[in-house]
């Protein structure tokens, strides 16, 4: 028999060695227990959501960062009329680490661009040169002639492809979809 005297001078007894108290108590036991479990599950079921939901942010804001990147590379040949080297150096560094957010197709077209503007790049230095002596009444033989005009038209070819990129929605056609937040995180 055990018994709890509590300070009221009450004297509480009761004898577990009666079948039908050892099960009642059994079965609340497992009542409780089977309460903190369901309250465990639906605590970790929640944890988990929440952090579901963190991670997608987080890789959102990361994919978001890549994508003002190109922007910032398409404004800024708006602005100047050409690719910059600093803005294909930055866009090939984050092209780099989004191999690590984004799907091989997306990485493709990031460092197609910044290949666009290093070759623009290149036949700049080929063709600055060349045209300054042509501008200031040098003449140029027959080799040099092409490779100016060939320089300029190889120029002019890839402005016109960093103004397909953006009139055709290419650009948004495919980073886009990976930009898009789920309706229900």
């Amino acid at each position: 028999m055990s018994c709890i005297k509590p300070s009221d001078g009450f004297v509480l007894c009761w004898d577990i060695t009666d079948v039908g108290a050892a099960t009642y108590a059994t079965i609340i036991i497992a009542v409780l227990t089977l309460c903190v479990f369901l309250l465990q599950y639906r605590q970790h079921r929640h944890n988990k959501l929440v952090a579901n939901a963190n991670y997608q942010l987080a890789l959102f804001d990361k994919r978001l960062e890549t994508y003002h990147e190109v922007r910032q590379v398409m404004t800024n040949f708006f602005r100047d009329g050409q690719p910059s080297l600093n803005d294909a150096v930055k866009l090939r560094n984050h092209a780099q680490t989004a191999r690590f957010l984004f799907p091989e197709s997306v990485i493709s077209f990031l460092e197609a661009i910044a290949d666009k503007a290093f070759e623009h790049h290149k036949h700049g230095i080929i063709w600055e040169p060349l045209r300054k002596r042509s501008w200031e009444g040098e003449e140029l033989d027959e080799e040099e002639i092409s490779a100016r005009d060939s320089a300029l038209n190889a120029k002019h070819e890839i402005e016109d492809w960093f103004l397909n990129l953006v009139q055709s929605a290419k650009f948004s056609n495919v980073t886009d979809p990976h930009l898009k937040l789920p309706d229900k995180l």
